[in-house]
């Protein structure tokens, strides 16, 4: 069979597309993939350049939000011991007896919460689970009447509740509560109950507090001092039924005492002073019939302390009194009944007792209906009779 020239002609001309395409098709055509490939990431990475770029301006910023974390969550995790230490609450109850004042007189530790964990039906289903498998699957457990929740894969939460019967004045009862709220330590009140007896101010009832932390790996121990604490009592029964007996209080002379007197009285209208002193050599006196902001600061320990008083700016001296004295502090204000309306003789009193024992407050004979003694701040272990 012979071909035409004209047949010959288109195969020369089809043999010359072949000869076009095939490298095209080989290599130029990948090489364009390719390209559009390549221009595809350079567009991601360029975008992602501009992220970094942002995120490098504002690399200090970022820092420093980091490092305030860190912080918030150190002082977060401070609020949450590593125990929940039986004698850190008794520690505790004692601190808070003194501070406020406030009796605790009855207390229960340790309640039963695992009725709380989970019901009857989700607990037999827990107990099949464990009987077949040996595994644990609920994440919270009682151990020693401490409840213990896992929180992440280094901590765990633990809580304890505690009953207590309580007795104070309705001043304190604020206080207690103020105390409670802004305890260094995270705890909460979840039940209360009150009875108020108007005539004596006393309110008393019932309560159970809640006490929170963390432990796990790296979490410091929990430690306390052992203090000076009164045991015993006369009858402990008559107390747990909210019965008391006075106990009899031996008498003791105070080591300061800020006398208050009337303007027309032959003594002047206030007088700081130590209590032992007969030569009057730490008195330091104002004649003011009027309302003057009045401190006393107590500093020391071991037994060896300084006493050093303020009527406004005016200070006693600029080293104070030295003294010595064993166990606690007696500071006593002696006030008077008012003469008449003319008499503006009062004081707005700040406490200070930087020392390492207990300062115990008394005031005495203020007028009940216009009293000349505002307590304004008092900073320390301050016991106020």
């Amino acid at each position: 069979m012979s071909l035409s020239e004209r047949d010959k002609k288109l195969l020369k001309i089809l043999l010359v597309v072949i000869v076009a395409c095939v490298p095209f098709m080989l290599f130029v055509r990948p090489l364009m993939n390719k390209c559009t490939t390549l221009g595809v990431e350079v567009a991601g990475l360029e975008s992602e350049k501009k992220y970094m770029q942002q995120l490098a301006l504002g690399e200090q910023t970022y820092l420093a939000e980091a490092e305030k974390a860190v912080v918030e969550t150190q002082k977060l995790m401070a609020k949450f011991p590593s125990e929940l230490l039986q004698e850190a609450d008794l520690l505790f109850i004692n601190e808070v007896e003194k501070k406020i004042p406030i009796s605790l007189y009855q207390c229960v530790f340790g309640e039963d919460v695992a009725a709380q964990v989970t019901s009857e039906a989700d607990q037999a289903q827990i107990d099949a689970i464990e009987a077949e498998t040996g595994d644990i699957t609920d994440d919270a457990v009682i151990e020693d009447n401490t409840r213990t929740t896992k929180v992440s894969d280094t901590l765990m939460g633990i809580s304890n509740s505690t009953q207590f019967s309580y007795d104070v004045k309705y001043e304190e009862l604020k206080e207690f509560l103020k105390y409670i709220k802004e305890h260094d330590e995270r705890m909460v009140i979840t039940q209360f109950t009150a009875s108020y007896a108007g005539e004596m101010d006393i309110v008393n009832g019932n309560f159970v507090m809640v006490q929170y932390g963390l432990k796990g790996e790296g979490r410091p121990p929990v430690t306390y001092k052992n203090p000076d604490i009164m045991l015993g009592s006369n009858n402990i029964f008559m107390q747990a039924a909210g019965v008391f007996e006075e106990p009899e209080e031996e008498e003791t002379v105070s080591d300061f005492f800020l006398m208050l007197n009337q303007p027309d009285a032959d003594e002047d209208a206030l007088i700081w002073g130590q209590t032992k002193d007969v030569t009057e050599q730490t008195y330091f006196t104002s004649d003011k019939n009027a309302k003057q902001e009045v401190t006393i600061e107590f500093t020391g320990e071991a037994g060896e302390y300084t006493a050093n008083y303020y009527i406004g700016d005016e200070s006693f001296s600029d080293e104070g009194i030295s003294f010595d004295a064993e166990g606690k502090i007696e500071f006593e204000v002696l006030s008077c009944i008012r003469a008449d309306e003319e008499d503006e003789v009062e004081v707005s009193l700040n406490v200070v007792n930087e020392t390492d024992v207990v300062l115990y407050m008394a005031i005495v004979n203020d007028d009940e209906e216009n009293p000349r003694v505002t307590v304004k701040e008092k900073t320390g272990d301050i016991f106020t009779r």
